[in-house]
């Protein structure tokens, strides 16, 4: 929703090649209605991009006056549940029609702070914003804020978190993302982090905020607004998420995602060394599709451990390293290690 279109060229998707964009799903006014799938890019089986580009600064001025025209972005995503788990909406720096396309389309709002006072009155004013939404149309959102480019170096950085998190009180996510350049460099070549530089500082960064956001998923699909969470010092999901070791140095825990695709199961347990070996229950999807997941904090170390569907014992399928028990049977293996996590999978 950002007419710079940054998230596309960040993501190596150059306005000047794209044929349609979001300005074509929200404007209607040449006659043609186009849809969400009209206009999206796959970049991978995993993400999808909407591009945008600097036309759609004119979308407001024409849509002047047009009926229901702030509702025009939550119409297009009707029916996409199916399709997609998150919808990330990258929005303008300002608070025009745009951005409220946005935020009466989410659900949630995601607040990247700089170091810096201004981010924090800027702050501020996203709230007044979010506020009045909400008594206006009566739409609730659950807000946080994350603060970017931090540099622990500093001790004006230092400052600017322990003023977030005592005006921000209990809405802050307990990640950082430092500062680093090879975010920077990734930008510049069209790639993600992800794709860029796995043994980064900022990667660690945003695997920790996405296992932020899923153990809060996990916990409750309806948790009360602005509960707080532990910083989890990294993560390993079953099925590898990402491959190799991460070569900074780590806190004691590491936190632990699996998971395990069983349609039809009524029920999913794991029991390991972490548990005393005593069963403990997944959390299934809350859109039902039949993934199941668990989390833990770990402390480095070699764990045997397996799973339970409806009271049969088995080894995690996407995990390729087992080794046989005093029983006769198989246990599934993870290691995690002081300085990273070693990751098994496919």
């Amino acid at each position: 929703m950002d007419p710079q279109g940054h998230s596309s060229l960040a993501l190596g998707v150059e306005p000047d090649h794209i044929s349609r964009s979001i300005y074509d799903v929200l404007d209607d006014t040449s006659g043609q209605s186009f849809g969400i799938r009209d206009v999206r890019v796959v970049l991978s089986e995993h993400l999808h991009l909407i591009p945008s580009e600097v036309i759609l600064s004119a979308v407001e001025q024409k849509l002047a006056g047009a009926p229901e025209r702030e509702n025009r972005l939550l119409a297009k995503l009707d029916g996409l549940d199916a399709e997609y788990d998150f919808v990330l909406i990258d929005c303008p720096p300002n608070l025009g029609l745009l951005t409220f396309n946005a935020l009466r389309a989410a659900q949630e709002l995601i607040v990247p702070v700089e170091c810096s006072t201004f981010s924090l009155h800027g702050l501020s004013k996203i709230l007044e914003t979010v506020q009045l939404l909400e008594e206006a149309l009566q739409h609730k959102m659950k807000v946080r804020a994350v603060l970017n480019d931090f540099d622990p170096r500093t001790k004006f950085s230092k400052r600017i978190h322990e003023d977030l998190q005592k005006v921000f009180v209990g809405r802050v996510f307990r990640t950082m993302i430092h500062h680093s350049v090879r975010l920077r460099e990734a930008a510049a070549c069209g790639k993600s982090i992800m794709d860029y530089d796995r043994q980064s500082i900022v990667f660690k960064d945003f695997l920790n905020l996405s296992a932020e956001m899923l153990e809060r998923e996990l916990v409750s699909k309806d948790e009360e607004p602005f509960r707080t969470f532990d910083m989890p010092a990294g993560i390993i999901e079953s099925d590898a998420i990402a491959k190799g070791t991460f070569e900074q140095s780590m806190p004691a825990e590491t936190t632990v995602l699996f998971t395990l695709d069983a349609p039809g199961a009524r029920y999913v347990q794991v029991a390991g060394d972490f548990n005393h070996w005593v069963p403990e229950d997944f959390v299934p999807s809350v859109k039902g599709e039949g993934l199941w997941r668990k989390l833990y904090h770990l402390r480095p170390g070699i764990y045997k451990y397996k799973f339970i569907v409806d009271g049969d014992w088995m080894v995690d399928p996407h995990n390729s390293r087992a080794e046989s028990n005093p029983y006769g049977g198989t246990d599934s293996v993870l290691e995690v290690g002081a300085q990273g996590a070693h990751l098994y999978g496919k």
